[in-house]
């Protein structure tokens, strides 16, 4: 089945699921610039424990406050920001082009305004100064080499961690991303029309990382993920709390987040792949594992065809077999550390994730779970409250990070 523009069960339904925005005026033109905005919360990394964050929210021109619209959450790469991502994926100029209802939010990273290298994104395994992750080291110590030390960020420095750039493993701010993260979310479920059956996220290189942690953290709520180029810090990985569509996509010559150990330096703790900043990161066959040990899938690897199958190598396929109403899906080719085929298809990364999230809805038996989790969502008003334990209560226990980092879980 080519990967083609197909309306998802949703928007075919006569009464999709609403979000409370719904019949609220569009804070943004539709079709026009986007809206600049920013949003205070709670944070304890912040000086005087709130942050001001920013973000950037896309509306389409053929938006309609009473139809509801897909949401596609993007997050930018390290040394990028929501603005430069915004204009580098192409997404909202393919969804005007041929006038898709998608609404496209652009958070920005944390970055202590003046501190640290970029806005990045303090996902899980970041800030290890004093202690080890789950299975050890989670990068090459001591870092003598000045190219792979990354400076200290003002959150990191006032945190308990702490921060040191020749002993420590930091890449990131020491802000509460995912708290952040939350409450965007909650805010834009707010002020704009979305169908909750088609909440989605992607995001390249560390916002590939953070695509991950969104995935994993907010996974009842989300119909899908598409991480470019992304992965999780060697000893972090574990299912999402609820199963979820993945698509997962990277280069053969990627050795910044290297997709396996084959592709990476070497010289890493077993099951790593090793980038050439000599970060240790989960080979992606064990992620996709473990995210189809939560869909349940099963069956043979069997190829998943697309329209821009073998150029420049592209292919795509599911490792773990058939995932019922999900898919869990794994696309390579010739490239390094990049959108896919970004240099020949330049709108190849936007039709490939826009094709796939229309195709992956949220499915209609996980609608009550996610019901609830959209509820408990919005009743946290900055994002900060007990979303997140709550989900943890909820969540069946998990096979262990040792387990799935060694690859032994096994698809059922």
């Amino acid at each position: 089945m080519l990967l083609v523009w197909v309306l998802s069960a949703s928007t075919a339904l006569a009464f999709p699921r609403r979000s409370v925005g719904c019949g609220q005026p569009p804070p943004a033109e539709p079709g026009g610039w986007p809206l600049e905005g920013h949003i205070h919360i709670r944070d304890g990394a912040g000086v005087f424990g709130y942050v001001r964050r920013h973000y950037e929210l896309n509306i389409p021109a053929v938006y309609d406050p009473f139809s509801p619209a897909s949401l596609v959450i993007v997050f930018h790469g390290f040394y990028d920001n929501d603005q430069g991502e915004l204009s580098e994926d192409l997404l909202p100029a393919l969804i005007n082009r041929e006038q898709h209802n998608v609404i496209t939010l652009y958070p920005r990273g944390s970055g202590d305004q003046w501190s640290g290298d970029s806005y990045g994104w303090n996902v899980d395994g970041n800030g290890l100064n004093r202690e080890f992750g789950p299975l050890g080291r989670t990068c090459r110590t001591p870092r003598t080499n000045w190219l792979e030390q990354y400076s200290c960020f003002d959150s990191c420095m006032r945190s308990a961690r702490g921060c040191d750039t020749i002993n420590g493993c930091n890449f990131a701010s020491c802000m509460d991303d995912q708290a952040f993260t939350r409450a965007l979310l909650a805010r834009t479920l707010r002020s704009v029309c979305v169908d909750l059956d088609s909440i989605h996220v992607t995001g390249i290189s560390a916002g590939g990382m953070m695509t991950y942690q969104t995935a994993m953290d907010l996974s009842p709520l989300l119909a899908s993920a598409a991480p470019i180029a992304g992965s999780r810090i060697y000893g972090y990985n574990a299912p999402p709390r609820s199963p979820i569509s993945l698509l997962e996509v990277h280069g053969y010559q990627d050795q910044t987040v290297p997709a396996n150990a084959s592709n990476g330096l070497g010289g890493g703790p077993p099951g790593a792949s090793v980038s050439d900043d000599h970060f240790y990161y989960t080979e992606v066959s064990n992620i996709t594992r473990a995210f189809a040990s939560a869909a349940r899938c099963a069956g043979e690897n069997r190829p998943y065809p697309t329209a821009f199958d073998g150029i420049v190598g592209f292919q795509c396929n599911t490792p773990h077999g058939a995932c019922g109403e999900r898919s869990v899906v794994q696309c390579t080719g010739n490239w390094a550390h990049t959108w896919p085929l970004h240099v020949v298809r330049p709108f190849a990364y936007a039709r490939l994730v826009l094709g796939f999230f229309a195709a992956h809805p949220l499915p209609s038996a996980a609608a009550a779970e996610a019901d609830a989790a959209v509820s408990r969502l919005l009743a946290c008003q900055d994002g900060n409250g007990t979303l997140a334990q709550a989900l943890r209560e909820a969540t069946p226990e998990l096979p262990s990070r040792r387990t799935l980092e060694r690859g032994e879980v096994a698809s059922t």
